[in-house]
């Protein structure tokens, strides 16, 4: 998170932030998050502030827009909460820059473990990907509001050389090797439409075996299979045994709750090996900003080593054939 961002939000911004939505600050408890400011309010809404140096007003209302369509559509998605005069995103100028205030309602549930995430669970998370890619498909942005981005337009992957570790021109190579890979895909209304992009295991809540989903600051147009491929691949992330079959009973329950609400084909679900390492390069070129390589242990420095040999010399994320499950 940019310390910049992190001296300007001040008591006074944070005040008429939240005044907005009619929040009392007293009640407001931070919580941990990667590119926004995030508070829980009372344990019944969430308030949000994002500074314009990470996302502009526009493009934080057009995440509101497709979050809200979802909602109202039956996804049981985290909602956007209108302010005290009707609107969703608020400007609070803080020095030469801004925040957007938004808020929704809080997730139902907690966190995703390995107790509470049964078969059902991933199923039902399977289905409600389905559900965001079947109304994805007739999504038009409301009046006035612009439309979210295509992944590649990101600036991590605009410009990848900005931020990946320095001097690691070997996984900048396979980045780019693995964009360009992905940038031959055929896009189609039945492949390819504006998408979460991050369903991991941060990004739901679960309560009785329902599930809540939220975060949609990253949603951008990209296809249906990278989507439906990111809760595996963090599932499996720091899994070194028995790979093949906890993948493949992850998800089968996945796609047997997807299939209820959307198709995908054989010929797309053939290419989850190359988005596992389109993401897989991606996070390994970004470690520098989210591990502290200095002081990490010997023993995760030589796992950490090893698998990135393994990726240099192509060895895929998962050993599988994901198109058996056509």
């Amino acid at each position: 998170m940019d310390k910049n961002a992190r001296d300007l939000l001040d008591s006074a911004v944070l005040q008429k932030g939240l005044a907005q939505f009619g929040l009392d600050p007293g009640s407001a408890r931070p919580c941990e998050a990667c590119e926004n400011f995030v508070y829980d309010c009372d344990g019944k809404i969430i308030a949000r502030f994002t500074h314009s140096g990470h996302r502009m007003l526009e493009q934080v209302l057009s995440e509101l827009d497709f979050v809200s369509y979802l909602s109202c559509n039956g996804v049981p998605c985290s909602r956007p909460v209108c302010g005290t005069d009707g609107r969703l995103g608020y400007r609070i100028d803080a020095g030469d820059s801004y925040f957007t205030v938004s808020a929704f309602e809080k997730a139902r549930g907690v966190p995703p473990s390995r107790e509470n995430t049964t078969k059902k669970v991933i199923s039902r998370l399977g289905q409600v990907i389905g559900m965001t890619h079947r109304l994805a498909k007739s999504y038009v942005p409301s009046p006035g509001i612009e439309k979210r981005p295509h992944l590649f337009d990101d600036e991590y992957y605009l410009s990848p050389e900005k931020h990946f570790l320095e001097g690691d021109t070997e996984m900048l190579q396979a980045f780019r090797k693995n964009m360009y890979r992905c940038r031959l895909i055929g896009a189609s209304t039945d492949n390819f439409g504006l998408v979460h992009t991050d369903f991991h295991q941060g990004n739901f809540f679960v309560e009785d075996g329902e599930i809540t989903v939220f975060d949609f600051d990253d949603s951008a147009y990209f296809y249906f299979a990278d989507d439906l491929a990111m809760p595996l691949f963090y599932h499996m992330s720091g899994v070194s045994e028995n790979r093949v079959q906890i993948a493949t009973e992850f998800f089968a329950s996945l796609f047997d709750g997807y299939k209820k609400e959307n198709g995908l084909g054989v010929d797309q679900l053939g290419l989850m090996g190359d988005f596992f390492a389109l993401r897989e390069t991606l996070l390994f070129g970004l470690i520098g900003r989210f591990v502290d390589l200095q002081n990490m242990s010997p023993d995760k420095k030589v796992k950490l080593m090893e698998r990135r040999s393994a990726i240099l010399s192509g060895r895929p994320f998962l050993d599988i054939d994901f198109r058996q499950f056509a």
